[in-house]
């Protein structure tokens, strides 16, 4: 064996770095193999943290796990304002400093919290690219808070295991009364998009979307399913299937939040709707009974309308919830059950931009005609403004529930500008006018009788009339126009004008306090004994109702003659008499008034 001085000098320096590499490789495996030990690896690591990592941070043991040292076990770490782990290991990849190799080939944490409160800071921080750091995660019983401040924004990580590199991770999380299960798939991942199934259910959709920074209105629990594509700036969901209530739901939305404000666009459908659940969005108490899926919102809803004496509900828009997410919505409901009006479909397509909400359709369908709305709800202004304008076209009486005393078919108008927050208020200030005409209509003729008090001729139809088939007597005309001015809806007039009687509506719906201060004429033509002149009040408010004579002086305020002269010029200046002299309506002045109504306003 040469000794150093018989080698070469280029033998010499190949025998001097060998030795160095050698001593070095020696202290390596003693440094590691002495970071085997917690009382060493400790110290160690909370000095590093020191000096390099967050203020504050610290962990109260550590050590390499033996004999795969590049796995450092932590326990007790904290990171003040960031983070706290219970238990957990990071698994170092030697090869990460290659171009598309993660930093960690696995990271591990049990029992812990993780503050996400910075994500809201950038775009960037709220998606970070977590497969440029990692690939394989196992994470159980960790909570992800959004808001360290308000609890309800914590979301519990109850397990999430696999390799974000290729896809195939599962994860299951509850928070904001929901329930969020992941199954991720290679097949559906690639590139820088993170794809699988996902099932999201709970108590009220619009819990989870504030829980993201997103806005959505009070549903009913909904358990639903969809194909989840997370991608750099956006969430794709398709496929979408389950149930919202009673109603199933279908279809894609797009959450796009490279734009300053996340931009949802939505295309969902529902081949039947119940229509009970609708009526949580308006705080109404609909299908809250025996069968139905119920949730907090409409048992609160339930709660408040009982409590309440009124029928307009006192809803609040919260339009700083509108602030998180503009959008467009398109929906279709194929057909409709458990509707009061007997609805058979609903189309609505509207946009959200800032704080104003545009309908650019509402189409609600019935087995004949349809009804069509336009609107606007501006909360940029305070209060908020809201202008509608919409007709009914053909609308079939049996489709709005009163084919047990009409038959035919209705045209009309209607337009408000309402100013306020809340519904009632909005209400309780509305500009307007509504107009209803036919000259297609059928009325009851055990109906038309009861209403003009025509007792006589009641009781021999009561008598006589076959329940099965009910015995309906044509009317002439059919006119209501309302006006409403500041809230007071004053009825100018409604009339209903039938072989049997002449019957006028006059007086006032006040939307604010929903008192009713309407007086009915009726005058019957045909001659029958006992006959009784109607001439009733209709008070009370909107929810309770009554019906009372009217006094003398209240009879010659709504004299037929008068009301009907107003309309269409003098009258006969015979009084109508209750021998049978009513005189027919002038029908062609008062359906050219109702059509014209909304000019005229």
């Amino acid at each position: 064996m040469k000794s150093l001085s018989g080698l070469s000098s280029l033998e010499r320096t190949a025998f001097y770095i060998c030795a160095a590499l050698l001593t070095l490789a020696v202290l390596v495996l003693a440094f590691l193999l002495a970071m085997t030990q917690p009382r060493f690896a400790t110290p160690v690591v909370n000095r590093a943290l020191n000096a390099w990592g967050p203020d504050g941070a610290r962990v109260a043991s550590a050590h390499l796990r033996f004999p795969a040292l590049s796995t450092l076990v932590l326990s007790g770490a904290d990171v003040p304002q960031l983070a706290e782990v219970k238990t957990g290991a990071l698994s170092a990849n030697v090869f990460g400093f290659l171009p598309g190799i993660p930093w960690l080939s696995e990271v591990s944490a049990r029992d812990g919290r993780i503050s996400l409160a910075g994500s809201d800071d950038s775009k960037d921080s709220a998606r970070p690219d977590l497969r440029k750091w990692v690939d394989y995660i196992d994470l159980a019983n960790i909570d992800l808070a959004f808001n360290p401040e308000k609890p309800e924004r914590t979301l519990k990580l109850v397990s999430a295991e696999g390799s974000v590199q290729n896809g195939n991770v599962t994860l299951h999380a509850t928070g904001a009364d929901s329930e969020v299960r992941f199954e991720g798939s290679a097949k559906a991942s690639g590139g820088s998009t993170l794809g699988g199934r996902v099932r999201i259910k709970g108590d009220n959709m619009a819990d989870i979307a504030r829980f993201v920074g997103l806005a959505a209105p009070d549903t009913p629990p909904y358990n639903l399913t969809a194909q989840l594509a997370i991608k750099p700036g956006a969430y794709d969901l398709d496929d979408i299937a389950g149930t919202v209530g009673d109603s199933d739901l279908a279809g894609s939305i797009l959450v796009d939040l490279d734009k300053e404000t996340p931009y949802i666009t939505a295309d969902i459908k529902s081949n039947q709707l119940d229509f009970d659940d609708l009526g949580v969005i308006f705080a109404l108490p609909f299908g809250t009974g025996n069968g139905e899926t119920v949730g907090k919102a409409q048992r609160q809803a339930k709660e408040a309308y009982q409590r309440d004496s009124r029928l307009i509900p006192n809803i609040e828009i919260d339009f700083a919830r509108l602030d998180a997410v503009d959008g467009q919505v398109h929906y279709v409901a194929d057909t409709v059950i458990n509707s009061t009006l007997d609805l058979t479909g609903v189309e609505l397509d509207f946009t959200i931009t800032g704080r104003v909400v545009k309908a650019k359709l509402a189409r609600f369908a019935f087995n004949e005609g349809t009804i069509t709305a336009y609107a606007t709800i501006d909360g940029t202004q305070q209060p908020a403004q809201t202008n509608v304008v919409g007709s009914l076209d053909h609308v079939a009486l049996a489709s709005l529930s009163l084919d047990k005393i009409a038959r035919g078919n209705v045209d009309g108008e209607f337009k408000a500008d309402m100013s306020g927050n809340r519904l009632r208020d909005a209400f309780g200030r509305a500009n307007g006018s509504l107009s209803i005409w036919s000259t297609d209509t059928q009325v009851l003729a055990l109906g038309s009788e009861a209403l003009g008090l025509d007792i006589g001729e009641a009781l021999v139809l009561l008598a006589s009339e076959d329940k099965a088939d009910p015995v309906f007597t044509p009317a002439r005309c059919l006119a209501v126009v309302m006006d409403i001015n500041k809230g007071i809806g004053t009825l100018n007039p409604a009339v209903l004008d039938t072989e049997d009687s002449l019957i006028v509506m006059k007086g006032d719906v006040d939307f604010e306090t929903e008192a009713l201060d309407i007086k009915i004429r009726s005058d019957a033509k045909d001659a029958s004994w006992g006959t009784l002149v109607g001439n009733v009040s209709l008070g009370g408010t909107l929810r309770k109702p009554s019906v009372n004579p009217l006094n003398g002086k209240a009879v010659l305020q709504v004299g037929l003659a008068v009301v009907l002269a107003q309309v269409a010029g003098p009258l006969a200046a015979l009084p109508f008499i209750e021998t049978g002299s009513g005189k027919d309506a002038p029908c062609g002045a008062l359906l050219s008034r109702a059509k014209n109504a909304q000019t005229e306003g």
